[in-house]
């Protein structure tokens, strides 16, 4: 479903089907887009927005990133010697860029929710506040804890910075009553134990 989603917007836009990048706000929740990558993922959207009469869908062109090709030794040992240093060849690219078309494009498209395995019975229909409701200072808690659920979606969702990564990682602990550990915390990356 989804590959086949995504190449006939590709299609469309006469945009490789890798380099397209597709994202939605969850209902309720306009700070965080949630990426698109795999048919559960778009079972997901769907069901996320069963109610909704239209759905948000931003299309974006994502640019190719080589991977970082590091010169150090993969152990800190003393014995340890790198044999042969490893240089990172700048490839030339040909680029041929579209004018016609921009490369951020907005669709509203209206859900089509006639197939029946369109449906994952795995995703909740609501989700219900997890703080109970007791004064007005707890009334505007459970209300942020409630938007912070959506916070963090699952694997492949990007955010700007390690700093974005943390505070979302923190709302969304506090949101769903678990702890967690930093396990590597840099500015690079982030490991966490939950």
């Amino acid at each position: 479903k989804f590959s086949a989603f995504k190449m006939e917007v590709a299609e469309v836009f006469n945009w490789s089907t890798n380099t397209v990048s597709m994202k939605y706000f969850l209902p309720g929740n306009r700070k965080t887009l949630i990426t698109i990558s795999n048919d559960k993922d778009l079972a997901r959207m769907i069901k996320f927005h069963d109610n909704c009469a239209t759905v948000d869908i931003y299309v974006m062109i994502e640019e190719v990133v080589a991977p970082e090709v590091s010169n150090m030794p993969a152990s800190r040992s003393s014995r340890t010697t790198l044999s042969q240093a490893v240089i990172p060849i700048d490839a030339a690219f040909d680029v041929v860029e579209d004018t016609n078309h921009p490369h951020d494009v907005h669709f509203v498209t209206p859900l089509d929710m006639t197939t029946a395995d369109a449906h994952d019975d795995a995703i909740p229909t609501e989700l219900a506040p997890m703080l109970p409701l007791s004064s007005s200072s707890d009334e505007k808690l459970a209300k942020a804890a409630q938007q912070w659920q959506n916070n963090i979606t699952g694997v492949g969702q990007r955010f700007n910075s390690v700093t974005e990564f943390r505070e979302a990682l923190r709302k969304y602990a506090l949101a769903n009553q678990f702890a967690f550990r930093y396990k590597k915390n840099d500015s690079h990356r982030v490991t966490v134990k939950c």
